[in-house]
């Protein structure tokens, strides 16, 4: 009895140190987290089961040589759009090419999970081949998700970033450009329903059309909001904000990340109180459908 005792008593001592909670984590195949919650708040939320047990701060071993052999495709010109490109995380493997079977085969042969993606219309992504998932930024109250999100945020945000190397910071440039041009170019076919800054998105675009090497810092909205952080319907289109699709705003969103959060014009369709604005945006929608109608519309001979 006094056995039995003494064992519950350590038990229930370990389990007020947070590494009891970081090892019952780790025996679920979970060894990273974000720093904004405890191990015992993760393992306790349930969520462990819905997390991808491939991602961890392994990743981050060998970034600097993954981060210049991933922004090498920027050395190779291209007349058309970039392929869809392919790199393993995996700090021994060097395995870096087109989405395609030699992709599948690499993944099942070697064991190898992680991987970063890149694809003209898909734009950058993380994917695990074990889990068949793509790891993206979702806005879900799940401690588990959030987890993901800040693996993927500040692995995005190595990659992405300038180093003090003239040759891979030229191509970081360059290939950022070309990206995010690219998302730019297609928003025309797809529905625009994400609301920016205006100042922001100049200096966004100045720097995607190569007028400025200066790359903006995280979007910030505040202007466009009251003192309750509610969004001002006195504001205008194209005075104080500009548009942007869901895909464009994924990647503004992991790249660049976004200080308070970003309005969707969704949320403003029933509100009376933005109904001036919500007409001005779906003119604009109008008018972009029929340029991008006119434009890929055959002539007739």
């Amino acid at each position: 009895m006094n056995t039995l005792f003494e064992c519950s008593l350590d038990i229930y001592l370990k389990s007020k140190q947070d590494d009891f909670w970081k090892d019952l984590c780790k025996s679920r195949g979970i060894a990273y987290r974000d720093p904004r919650f405890s191990w015992r708040e993760l393992y306790q939320s349930g969520n462990i089961n819905d997390m991808c047990p491939h991602l961890g701060n392994y990743l981050f071993d060998c970034v600097d040589e993954k981060k210049r052999q991933f922004w090498s495709f920027a050395d190779h010109p291209r007349t058309n759009h970039y392929p869809a490109i392919v790199l393993c995380l995996h700090p021994a493997c060097q395995f870096f090419g087109e989405k395609d079977l030699s992709l599948i085969n690499h993944c099942t042969q070697q064991q190898h999970s992680v991987l970063l993606t890149l694809s003209s219309f898909n734009g950058l992504d993380l994917w695990c081949h074990s889990c068949s998932k793509i790891i993206n930024l979702n806005h879900v109250n799940h401690i588990g998700i959030q987890s993901e999100q800040y693996m993927i945020h500040h692995l995005f945000q190595r990659f992405m970033s300038l180093s003090k190397e003239t040759h891979l910071d030229n191509n970081i440039i360059k290939g950022r450009r070309e990206i995010e041009w690219n998302l730019y170019r297609i928003q025309s076919g797809n529905s625009l329903d994400y609301i920016v800054e205006k100042d922001w998105y100049i200096q966004w675009i100045e720097f995607i059309t190569g007028k400025s090497d200066m790359i903006p810092g995280p979007l910030e909205n505040q202007k466009l909001l009251r003192s309750d952080n509610s969004l001002n319907p006195e504001i205008s289109l194209s005075q104080n904000f500009e548009l942007i699709s869901d895909l464009a705003k994924k990647y503004i969103e992991t790249v660049y990340g976004i200080s308070d959060f970003i309005v969707s014009t969704n949320d403003l369709q029933f509100n009376a109180e933005y109904c001036k604005l919500v007409h001005s945006i779906k003119i604009r929608h109008h008018m972009l459908q029929a340029r991008y109608s006119q434009l890929f519309t055959p002539t007739r001979s």
